[in-house]
This record gives C-alpha cells, structure tokens and sequence, in this order.
C-alpha cells in the first residue's frame, strides 16, 4: 500500500508565508534568527529564485495546504544552517515535519550551486587555507570591537 488509506481526512495547516513571519520580528529579532537583515534576505532571494525549483501540483489534485513559497523554503534553510531543528523550524513556517525543511535546505545548497553569480571557491591549499583564515579572523574581530 502506498501513502495513506483511502478516505483519510487531511490535517489542514496554517502555512505561515515568510512575509507574515517577518512582520513579527523585529529588525534584531529578524537579524538573530536568520543572521542578516531584510534587505540581506531579499537580495538573496532574488539572486537564488530563480535557480529553484518551481513547486510541483499533485498527482491527485492541488496541495491540500498551498505550495511552499521560494522565499519560505530560504527562511527555513537559513534557520536550519543557524542550527535550527527541523521539526522547529517546520513548526514555525507551517510545514509538516522534517522532510519539506531538509528538502529546502538542499533546493537552497542547489541554487547557491548553480548561482554563477555567487562564485563560491574553497581554498585548496593550506596556505589559500590560512589566508582565508585571517581575513574572518579580521571580520570577526572588526564585528566583536
């Protein structure tokens, strides 16, 4: 048997759209939990909107409880590379269980990926290693000061 049985009701969840959830926090309260502002968080999306995927109507009619927005399932990677949990986080944004925030999260790590504009490279040597090093140490300290 796959899924369900047959004539099983579906739980209806309130999907909370990011903007609601933003409208909630304050610009610190915004800041702490997904580590950078508004502002930040919009460009972001931007950039990686149109690198993922477009969500998929189901076999057997429309998603019971709305699709999840591409800005929903950056706010709930965020919080998860934060060291949110997921079932938290899922709580959070109105998304049932863990699978639909990880799932976010690799859609997100995907569009980074294939985001030519972010141009992430990784030291390979261990001298490209140290440099990279100093300059967070730099940052950071500039942050902390």
């Amino acid at each position: 048997m796959k899924g369900r049985p047959k004539g099983t009701k579906t739980i209806k969840r309130e999907r909370r759209p990011a903007e609601k959830l933003f409208d909630e926090l304050s610009d610190h309260g915004f800041r702490r939990m997904y580590r950078m502002s508004r502002k930040s968080f919009w460009k972001l999306h931007d950039v990686l909107k149109p690198k993922m995927p477009n969500p998929k109507k189901r076999k057997r009619g429309k998603t019971p409880n709305r699709d999840i927005s591409t800005a929903t399932r950056l706010a709930m990677a965020l919080r998860y590379f934060c060291g949110g949990h997921p079932k938290d986080i899922g709580l959070t944004h109105g998304v049932s269980g863990t699978t639909e925030v990880l799932k976010s999260v690799w859609y997100v790590v995907d569009a980074v990926n294939r985001t030519s504009s972010m141009n992430i490279k990784f030291p390979t040597s261990h001298e490209d290693q140290k440099k990279s090093c100093k300059r967070i140490q730099r940052k950071v300290s500039h942050w902390t000061s």
